[in-house]
């Protein structure tokens, strides 16, 4: 539990911080630091005071945007691509999951034999995966979400993949790392008046991310340490007040 916390804190709520900002930083030119302090706080903040129920919710609205802006991008960048028949010609040798067993970055031995443990921790024992399907009513509804979840994973390809090898093909000049991909795409392809939802969109990702990390993170700390091993007869009150705590504190850590 220790070392999950502070992998959480260390490095994954850190890189959504710093992808967060990035967004902000290369859509309207917001400082990074503060972009990054912004979108920490706003989500500590309602993590902290509505718990997993804040979460299951702004999840599911940021979730929905996320779904139709990634269409809205997909479309308009088959648009700037020149046709859906001109984006697969072009990107052919961009459109493989199988790769030679030479490749420098991953060779289809890492995806056969390798890149399946790092998944099955994840959407199998990951705590902030789990904490979803155990907030359940029933087991019957946690079974459903799941295999729901697991739907909306095949729509990746569509909404995220694509859309960064036509950000490579459009502004591979621009770029100077993956992580603005999306956000040249949203700034130089989507209408003015449209915007603005596609901000919502991303933002919201990156929120939807992060809120539950925090919130994994901070029951990790109160139940599995503080109650375990700290202060066993610890009551609920107290136990809740220790959990907002610790989403500042990790959202501070993140943050620097």
């Amino acid at each position: 539990a220790f070392y999950t916390m502070v992998i959480y804190v260390a490095v994954t709520i850190a890189a959504v911080l710093y992808s967060g900002g990035l967004t902000l930083h290369t859509i309207f030119g917001m400082d990074l630091v503060q972009a990054v302090w912004l979108i920490g706080i706003i989500a500590a903040i309602y993590t902290a005071y509505g718990g997993l129920r804040a979460v299951v919710w702004a999840d599911l609205i940021q979730g929905s945007a996320l779904i139709i802006g990634g269409a809205l991008t997909l479309v308009l960048g088959f648009i700037a691509v020149g046709g859906v028949g001109e984006f697969f010609q072009t990107n052919s040798d961009r459109l493989h999951m199988i790769l030679p067993s030479n490749h420098p970055e991953i060779p289809w031995t890492a995806l056969i034999l390798g890149l399946w443990i790092p998944n099955f921790y994840y959407w199998g024992l990951n705590q902030y995966i789990m904490q979803r399907t155990l907030g359940a009513r029933s087991l019957k509804q946690g079974q459903l979400g799941v295999l729901f979840a697991a739907g909306l994973k095949l729509l990746i390809p569509f909404i995220v993949v694509f859309p960064g090898i036509m950000a490579l093909q459009l502004y591979g000049g621009e770029m100077t790392t993956s992580d603005q991909a999306y956000p040249l795409l949203i700034k130089n392809l989507i209408p003015a008046g449209l915007k603005g939802f596609m901000f919502a969109a991303i933002f919201g990702a990156i929120m939807s991310s992060l809120d539950s990390m925090l919130n994994s993170a901070s029951t990790i700390f109160t139940m599995d340490l503080y109650k375990r091993h700290i202060k066993k007869d610890a009551s609920s009150k107290s136990l809740i007040s220790i959990g907002r705590i610790m989403t500042g504190v990790f959202v501070f850590i993140g943050c620097l």
